[in-house]
């Protein structure tokens, strides 16, 4: 996980009680604050991977607010990072705002499971075990 990811349960939101996510609130207007970049969220539930997706945001609970608004959030525990600029030419402008399959993530972003080496192995058991896709670097 890059410095700044946010790994946390999608669907925690509606099971606290009401008042339970003024922290969330403030963080949201400290974000707004921010420029806009494309962030990566990845999903999962256990050790199944639910899919993936790229979003126009502030930050990381805005790229997941956005998720949802366009109905591409499948719940479970996401896994957020910015995507750097310099990267950013390496995401095709349509797997942008839409849910991503694993297929997807593999093939067309060269994504890996957490702690999969690249040629396939697993090598450290990143992410509790679970089945985040996380977008490939050279």
């Amino acid at each position: 996980m890059t410095p700044g990811a946010l790994r946390q349960d999608s669907s925690e939101r509606e099971r606290a009680p009401a008042g339970h996510f003024g922290w969330r609130a403030r963080l949201l207007r400290e974000e707004v604050r921010r420029s806009l970049g494309w962030f990566y969220l990845s999903f999962a539930a256990g050790d199944e991977f639910l899919g993936a997706t790229i979003v126009w945001a502030h930050g990381i609970l805005s790229a997941l607010e956005r998720a949802s608004e366009l109905g591409i959030n499948p719940g479970g525990e996401v896994l957020c990072c910015p995507i750097p600029r310099r990267l950013l030419r390496r995401v095709p402008a349509d797997l942008r705002d839409r849910l991503l399959s694993e297929s997807e993530v593999r093939k067309r972003l060269a994504g890996r499971r957490m702690g999969e080496s690249t040629d396939g192995a697993y090598t450290l058991r990143g992410n509790g075990g679970r089945d985040a896709m996380a977008p490939g670097r050279e």
